[in-house]
């Protein structure tokens, strides 16, 4: 345990604030919800903003000011539990367990946030404002929800004299949103060398989705992933002799060159893999039909192909001599990453056009949801967001930190506390991000009930209520 630094400025003046009980906690303790509630805005407030644009440097005086809120913002999980700052500004807390033969259990997030356009909040994005039974802001649900969350349920616990069996690590990474490779990568590596191996490692997945999210989906349904896409991203580059546009040569231009081929993977998706080898329970639930007309279903279950950017030319009257676009596929469990970058370049079929794989990676290995450990967080789900809840195994069609721990635990699952409607997932990246206070107990009592269930040496006891 390192040494408590006082606080700078900024915190101690978000330790210092208040405010107005909210009216809108439904039947959950007003004063634990207001306590936890306040934290997650306060932590919002903290800018820690990954950038993934060259031109723009990423501030890391955020990223220290927050480790250090979440210091003084749970004084006694961090006078129990060891903390290791990783590569700076990650961090991986160890809480041991009585029992030291117990296979030790991951949870895993992230605190950092991708930028914001200011010109479509309704409110500020970092001014942790809590309001009409929300707690609004960039991070509110992605990813400071589960930080704050599992924070509170571990300090809750403590309070109340809680001795786990099972060693419990909490992994937070500070790069998730521009690919994890100085956060969690570097986690996961520091794990490995101590030649740890987890029982399970549980990180952000999909949110609940709300009966109606999507047609044919009558009852609010837990996709608890067991998988999750892999990517192949790489650029393709046409050259041809330029010139003045009133005098244009008589071969194509690269323009042409290129659109020719990004036509031809646009015309030319790739059809769904055999789905018995990697079952989806989620997807099993819905018709062909649905499966086939409704985007959110389609994308599940076939790899999907999108152009994300397209340049060339520097004047109107000035005929380009390059022109790149970017391709991404997302690939589906059951396709294969090199199988797929063969097949496009017999779809460009072009000695012009220069192919260029920028980053790849398969898809991750399939978790069991006959395993224990996918049993045991299934009756959490449904203990807390309500036994009605419909928990499916499927996929998680993003990608996560996780990629690096698949040499930890072959348990591995994803799965974001809260329930959104069909426009709450659009705000996760987008405007108006914000949580229901009524959500953000509910996360922290699931915590509560995962950490006590995986106190269990058999995972297999019935956990009682927490008050």
């Amino acid at each position: 345990m390192k040494q408590q630094q006082q606080p700078t400025s900024l915190v101690s003046s978000i330790l210092a604030v208040s405010f107005a009980p909210s009216s809108n906690v439904n039947a959950y303790p007003q004063s634990n919800a207001n306590k936890v509630a306040l934290k997650l805005a306060n932590a919002i407030k903290f800018k820690t903003i990954s950038q993934d644009d060259p031109d723009i440097k990423t501030d890391y005086q955020p990223f220290t000011d927050f480790i250090q809120y979440l210091q003084q913002a749970f004084p006694v999980l961090h006078s129990h539990l060891n903390r290791e700052i990783i590569n700076n500004y990650s961090m991986l807390y160890r809480w041991d367990g009585s029992n030291p033969a117990l296979k030790p259990f991951f949870i895993n997030c992230h605190y950092d946030v991708v930028p914001v356009d200011m010109s479509g909040w309704s409110v500020d994005p970092f001014g942790g404002v809590i309001k009409d039974g929300y707690v609004w802001g960039r991070g509110s649900i992605d990813n400071k929800l589960i930080v704050i969350s599992a924070m509170e349920a571990i300090e809750t616990l403590l309070n109340r004299s809680y001795v786990p069996e099972r060693t419990l690590y909490l992994a937070i990474g500070h790069d998730e949103e521009i690919g994890g490779y100085n956060g969690h990568k570097m986690i996961s590596a520091h794990v490995q060398s101590l030649g740890i191996t987890a029982e399970m490692i549980l990180d952000e997945g999909i949110p609940l989705l709300q009966a109606g999210f999507l047609p044919g989906l009558n009852t609010t349904t837990a996709l608890l992933g067991v998988n999750e896409k892999g990517y192949v991203y790489f650029n393709i580059t046409a050259t041809a002799p330029g010139g003045h546009s009133s005098m244009p040569p008589s071969q194509q231009s690269p323009i042409g060159i290129l659109a020719k081929a990004v036509t031809a993977f646009e015309s030319n998706p790739l059809p769904p893999p055999n789905s018995t080898l990697y079952p989806n329970q989620f997807l099993d639930q819905f018709t062909q039909q649905q499966i086939e007309t409704i985007p959110f279903l389609d994308y599940m279950r076939r790899t999907t192909t999108t152009v994300t950017m397209f340049r060339s030319g520097i004047k109107p009257n000035v005929l380009p001599t390059t022109a790149t676009a970017w391709i991404s596929h997302r690939v589906v469990p059951g396709d294969d990453v090199d199988a797929i970058i063969e097949r496009n370049n017999r779809l460009i079929n072009d000695t012009r056009i220069k192919v260029i794989i920028d980053a790849k990676l398969p898809p991750s290995p399939y978790s069991s949801p006959a395993a224990k450990p996918f049993k045991a967080v299934k009756q959490c789900i449904k203990k807390i967001f309500g036994q009605d809840v419909n928990v499916k195994s499927g996929l998680m069609f993003a990608n996560t930190d996780t990629r690096y721990y698949w040499p930890v635990s072959p348990n591995i699952y994803r799965i974001m506390p809260c329930v959104v409607n069909s426009q709450g997932l659009a705000m996760l990246h987008g405007y108006n991000e914000k949580l229901a206070i009524t959500d953000l107990v509910k996360a922290v009592s699931f915590y509560q009930h995962i950490i006590r269930k995986f106190n269990n040496i058999d995972l297999d006891t019935t956990i009682t209520d927490i008050d």
